[in-house]
């Protein structure tokens, strides 16, 4: 029989009329329905390949704490739920500090590692959290914890690095037993002189928070109410370490999306800190398999271990979390609402007080503030007690919504008087968290969900992108010949396990792929055809809702081979010998075209070439201009001369800023023949111009009798490697003369290649000083978008339109990439 109260003499006055305080009116916000999600990306997470060892028969070293006094603890405990805590206390904090020298070392034959083990003892223990401390592992060795009497499968961890919050510190989730064993994993050169970390604490668990003594009949339990076994799905335990290991009530809740972002509310009297926010370990199912049964043990409930802090209110009672690991299949995420809760509303809480599995309260919402502040919701038991873990549990309207209204804060309530709690409420909560509770996060790439929608990407490495169940990320890139694209993304597998596969086409199988079960995931394809092939990446959660990674792209280009820059404003990836004999400018081993080529062309009349005497006349002069700020690596020029006589002609490419001239044709043919060489034009068309290169073969002023005179790509007579280190940007002409009598001609077509200089990317503006990254490079950005520049086009698409919104977000993951 479940206690029952009669209605207090609060409730009664409400009852006669008395009104509830006038509010003002408010916008009314409420989340999607009650959102369930089963198998929500696979059967749960692969296990971890990196296994502890088995050490049977080895005598490992033992560092014994000594016993605790469990009954003077949970004297204590019953003292504190005496004074209306509503937080349980479930284990005890203990010194210890674990020195090298108290384990040992062995070899692991069968991968070349060494290991360093020791076992921690808490006798009587229920279980152990153990804090590892000022960690920085080298990179390829790992930390685990484990039972040391119990499979490795059981085992937390394995850590990597500084652990999955970059902080140099991590509590372990618990290890059922009173012996735990530590293990170092370590390899070769990595393997330090010293432990990269320490122990220094543990926490004694002497008390299973899921599993009640049997003094304490007085709680309803959930499963006896099946009108509440959705609630109850939502509803978690939550572990989490401060000076002792302490107990408290949350529940998932939705967004207004209905995405599956892993929120989780409880109360800010629990967690109000990023630090202990990321020792939580939150436990799921905790119930009866049968009204009034016995609920499974602490080490058997499905959890997720660690969480993020997104807001906290101690004014209302309330912390919003993100759960970073791995979550569970089959959840459920709580509906709510910020509507105005009536006196006289029926509701329940469902929580998990004094080591019980999960209770429900029922009541009704009373006027006057039963504790707390004003904007509580005070309610008013009449089945069902809480006590000490209740804090954080939810109160839902009873009704068809079982919508989320308020979090379990204070109150009179305990065993023998179902009392009365105070709720924080919600909707005052509500404006510090509103724009988390539209939707999830995401990053800068959405939408990029799918093979027909994917994000473009140029090489460079990307930071804080987030992958969902219900989003996928698909990127894409272009691939010359020969090239290679690789992908290597890292993340906390612990987190949730993130895959990815290659494509060259969506509809056929992957051409690679990676799913691996540690911190990272890499793929690699090297296009082996005479085409440029596009390629679509994919990257999705084999286990989990979300996580977060990081991202570096690179697209190789084959040994000997770089950006082929041509006249047409084409850029194609070959050798220098090739490009020479293409007529292109070639920007340099492993240069890839993106942000590389410029071109510039002189588009008017003929200009008109003036006939010299015994001396050249004066210069014709074609002008081009170069708009970007780049450096030159190397340049060259294709032009279209109408004149009769090819021996007649001198052609200079002048910089103009500089006032710097390179002859690049000189009179072919003179001296060696007294006249120069007959034929008429250099260039065939105006789409088809006389190129003047270093690079090219051919010194034209070695006549061969009956050779066709100027034409293809010809060597320059002056070194255009002058130019390389300059500014491109400003005017250049090709300046030419006339300097023998008889004829007269034009310039009808000139083009300037230049090949730039490899430079950072986000310095658009090209300044020097530092820092070399200001706001003038964004201005500068916006500007080339505005003019449709070329060099906009950051993410290197080549669909139509050229420049979109993720050239934005490429230049600003290469600005917070900054320069080296």
């Amino acid at each position: 029989m479940h206690a029952t109260s009669a209605y207090s003499a609060r409730w009664l006055a409400a009852l006669a009329g008395l009104a509830a305080p006038c509010l003002a009116e408010a916008q009314v916000y409420e989340a999607a329905p009650w959102n369930f999600a089963g198998e929500f990306a696979s059967s749960g997470p692969k296990a971890n390949v990196r296994k502890p060892l088995a050490l049977p028969g080895v005598r490992v070293p033992r560092v014994s704490l000594g016993p605790v006094d469990t009954w003077k603890l949970l004297l204590e405990d019953r003292m504190a739920a005496a004074r209306g805590e509503r937080v349980l206390r479930y284990g005890v904090g203990r010194d210890c500090d674990v020195r090298p020298e108290d384990g040992m070392w062995l070899d692991v034959p069968r991968d070349g590692a060494r290991a360093w083990v020791v076992d921690i003892v808490c006798p009587t223990a229920e279980g152990i959290r153990v804090r590892l401390g000022e960690m920085n592992l080298p990179p390829g060795s790992w930390v685990a914890v484990y039972p040391a009497d119990m499979p490795a499968a059981f085992s937390a961890g394995p850590f990597e690095g500084q652990g999955p919050f970059n902080t140099g510190e991590v509590w372990t989730p618990t290890s059922a037993g009173e012996r735990v064993r530590v293990e170092f994993r370590c390899r070769g050169e990595a393997c330090p002189s010293s432990l990269p970390f320490r122990i220094t604490r543990v926490q004694h668990v002497y008390r299973d928070p899921t599993r009640g003594f049997l003094d304490q009949p007085c709680y309803r339990d959930v499963t006896c109410s099946p009108s509440w076994a959705a609630v109850a799905k939502a509803c978690a335990g939550i572990g989490f370490v401060g000076q002792n290991a302490m107990f408290c009530s949350g529940q998932m809740l939705n967004t207004q999306a209905g995405d599956h972002t892993p929120y989780l509310l409880t109360a800010a009297q629990c967690i109000n800190t990023a630090s202990i926010a990321q020792t939580a370990e939150v436990y799921f199912d905790n119930k009866t398999g049968q009204c009034d049964g016995i609920a499974p043990s602490l080490g058997l409930l499905p959890r997720a271990v660690g969480c993020s802090l997104l807001s906290a209110s101690t004014a209302h009672d309330s912390t919003l979390l993100m759960i970073e690991g791995s979550l569970p299949p089959n959840r459920a995420w709580a509906g709510w609402t910020t509507a105005l809760v009536p006196f006289g509303q029926a509701a329940g809480s469902v929580h998990f007080p004094e080591n019980q599995p999960a209770r429900l309260s029922l009541g009704f919402r009373v006027p006057g503030a039963v504790c707390g502040g004003p904007e509580y919701l005070g309610v008013d038991w009449t089945s069902g007690p809480t006590g000490p873990g209740s804090a954080g549990g939810g109160l839902f309207l009873d009704n068809a919504s079982k919508s989320l209204v308020g979090v379990l804060s204070c109150g009179s309530s305990a065993c023998g008087s179902p009392g009365s709690n105070g709720f924080g409420s919600l909707a005052a909560f509500y404006p510090l968290v509103s724009g988390l509770l539209q939707a999830g996060t995401d990053d800068g790439f959405e939408p990029n969900d799918s093979c027909r929608s994917p994000a473009a990407v140029v090489p460079g490495t990307w930071t804080g992108l987030i992958v969902k169940d219900v989003s996928e990320d698909w990127y894409t890139a272009e691939v010359p010949p020969g090239g290679t694209f690789a992908a290597n993304l890292s993340f906390v597998h612990a987190h949730g396990d993130i895959d990815v596969e290659l494509f060259t086409d969506c509809e056929q199988v992957a051409v690679a792929a990676s799913t691996g079960t540690t911190n990272v995931e890499s793929v690699q394809w090297t296009n082996t055809s005479s085409t440029p092939i596009g390629v679509t990446l994919r990257v999705y959660l084999d286990s989990d809702v979300r996580n977060t990674y990081a991202m570096t792209i690179t697209i190789g280009t084959p040994p000997g081979q770089g950006a082929c820059c041509l006249a047409s404003g084409a850029c194609t990836v070959t050798g220098p010998a090739s490009c020479a004999a293409a007529g292109g400018v070639y920007a340099g081993d492993g240069r890839s075209c993106q942000g590389t080529c410029y071109t510039a062309s002189y588009v008017g009349p003929l200009v008109p070439i003036a006939d010299g005497t015994l001396t050249c006349g004066p210069a014709a002069v074609a002008t081009v201009s170069i708009n970007e700020n780049v450096r030159i690596a190397a340049v060259g020029a294709g032009f279209r001369i109408l004149h009769p006589y090819q021996g007649d002609l001198r052609a200079t490419l002048r910089h103009v800023p500089t006032g710097i001239d390179v002859t690049m044709v000189d009179r072919p043919g003179v001296p060696q023949t007294p006249f120069g060489f007959p034929n008429d034009n250099y260039g065939a068309s105006v789409t088809n111009l006389f190129v003047s290169l270093d690079d090219a073969p051919t010194v034209y002023d070695l006549p061969v009798v009956g050779m066709d005179n100027v034409a293809g790509p010809w060597k320059s007579e002056g070194v255009l490697n002058t130019f390389a280190g300059m500014a491109a940007q400003g005017n250049w002409q090709l300046r030419v003369e006339d300097c023998a009598a008889g004829e007269t001609g034009s310039i009808a077509a000139f083009t300037l290649i230049v090949a730039a200089a490899p430079t950072c990317y986000a310095n658009c503006d090209g300044s020097t000083g530092q820092p070399a990254l200001t706001a003038n490079d964004f201005a500068c950005f916006i500007n080339l978008y505005a003019a449709g520049s070329s060099r906009a086009n950051c993410d290197g698409s080549t669909g139509t339109p050229v420049l979109t919104a993720n050239d934005f977000q490429c230049f600003l993951n290469k600005y917070a990439q900054g320069c080296s």
